[in-house]
């Protein structure tokens, strides 16, 4: 090989490797980048998740409180009721007037129940919610992991083709 076709090849391997550098770097960066957004998405939906179950809870919750507090209206009518009843001379315990008072009671219970069932629908939706979440958050994940295993692929096709062209352009000058 005469010098000047060995200094042309020594040039163009210097040449080669930082082009080489660079054509790796880019995908290794943009695949980087791209996990971490998807991991800052997944960590938004877990945390989502967590929102929307305490949610559902608290929904459970007060549903038992409206129901307590109502029970305890039911029991005030009752008791006016019962003293309605006597004042007007009427038989609180049995007949006609133990009939209203088991009436109001029966309502009451409905009520209640009525009360418990829409906050437990209200918490069922919250928990699906926070199931939606889960699986965003864990579908953001496995997309922040795929786009690390792509930036590997393109940054090692990158190089390959850096190399390729290099070893093209130092044979042209041999």
């Amino acid at each position: 090989m005469c010098g000047s076709a060995k200094s042309l090849t020594t040039a163009t391997t210097i040449i080669g490797g930082p082009l080489a550098g660079l054509a790796v770097a880019g995908p290794l960066m943009e695949g980087e980048a791209a996990k971490n957004a998807a991991d800052f998405q997944a960590q938004i939906a877990t945390n989502n998740s967590i929102i929307a179950k305490r949610n559902a809870a608290d929904a459970r919750d007060r549903g038992k409180i409206a129901a307590g507090e109502h029970g305890v209206k039911v029991s005030q009518l009752k008791g006016k009721q019962r003293v309605a009843l006597a004042a007007s001379g009427q038989l609180v315990d049995s007949g006609s007037g133990a009939e209203i008072l088991a009436d109001t009671a029966g309502q009451g219970k409905l009520d209640s129940l009525r009360i418990v069932n829409n906050s437990e629908r209200v918490a069922a939706g919250l928990d699906i919610q926070s199931d939606n979440f889960l699986a965003n958050a864990s579908a953001r994940t496995v997309e922040g992991e795929n786009a690390i295993t792509a930036s590997r692929i393109q940054a090692l096709n990158s190089l390959v083709n850096t190399g390729m062209s290099v070893g093209k352009m130092a044979a042209g000058f041999a």
